[in-house]
C-alpha cells in the first residue's frame, strides 16, 4: 500500500497542487450519486422483494440485498468514479472495497431493526397510496441508515479503497 504524499512541501505552488479542485471533486461527487443510484434500485429492489413478496426477516434480505449492490457497485465505482484507480491491483481494491462496505453492512444491520421497530409503530394504522405502514417504516428505516453508509462509503473509498491522490485526478 502505497503512503499518501505528505502535505507539507518545500514550495507554495506545489502545495497547492496537493488541494483537490473543486469542480473535480463536484463531477466525482456527482458520479458517485449516479452509481448510488442504481445501487439503491438494486438494493430496494432486492430488499423488497425478499422481506415484502417472500416474507424474509428484514435482516437477512437488507444483508442479501447490501451485498448484491455491493458488487455491482464496486465495477460501476471503479468504471465511472475512480477510472484512473483502473491501473491498480483490482483484488486488493475488492478487498478494501468489501472491507469498508462490511463496516457500513455492520452499522447498518445495527440501526436497521431499532428503526424499523420504531417507524413501525409510528406509522402504525397509517396507509399512504395504498403503501402499508410496514412498507413505509421497513422503508423509512432503510433510507436513513443508508444515508449513514452512503457518506461513509464515499470518504472511505474515495481516500483508502481507490486511494485517489488530487495529481491524478481527470481534469
Amino acid at each position: 500500500m502505497a503512503l499518501p504524499k505528505p502535505l507539507i512541501t518545500s514550495s507554495p505552488s506545489s502545495a497547492i497542487k496537493m488541494i483537490p479542485k473543486p469542480k473535480s471533486e463536484i463531477r466525482r461527487f456527482l458520479r458517485f450519486t449516479m452509481v448510488g443510484l442504481v445501487n439503491t434500485i438494486v438494493d430496494f429492489g432486492v430488499l423488497n422483494l425478499l422481506a415484502g413478496k417472500l416474507k424474509l426477516q428484514i435482516v437477512p434480505s437488507q444483508t442479501i440485498s447490501f451485498i448484491t449492490s455491493v458488487i455491482v457497485s464496486f465495477f460501476l465505482s471503479r468504471a465511472v468514479v475512480y477510472p484512473e484507480a483502473g491501473k491498480n491491483r483490482t483484488s486488493l481494491q475488492m478487498t478494501k472495497f468489501i472491507v469498508i462496505n462490511l463496516i457500513g453492512l455492520g452499522i447498518r444491520s445495527l440501526m436497521l431493526p431499532w428503526l424499523n421497530r420504531l417507524f413501525q409503530v409510528s406509522f402504525r394504522g397509517i396507509e399512504l397510496f395504498g403503501l402499508t405502514s410496514e412498507f413505509l417504516g421497513r422503508n423509512a428505516a432503510w433510507a436513513i441508515s443508508t444515508s449513514i453508509v452512503i457518506l461513509l462509503n464515499f470518504f472511505g473509498n474515495r481516500v483508502w479503497t481507490f486511494q485517489i491522490q488530487p495529481d491524478k485526478e481527470r481534469r
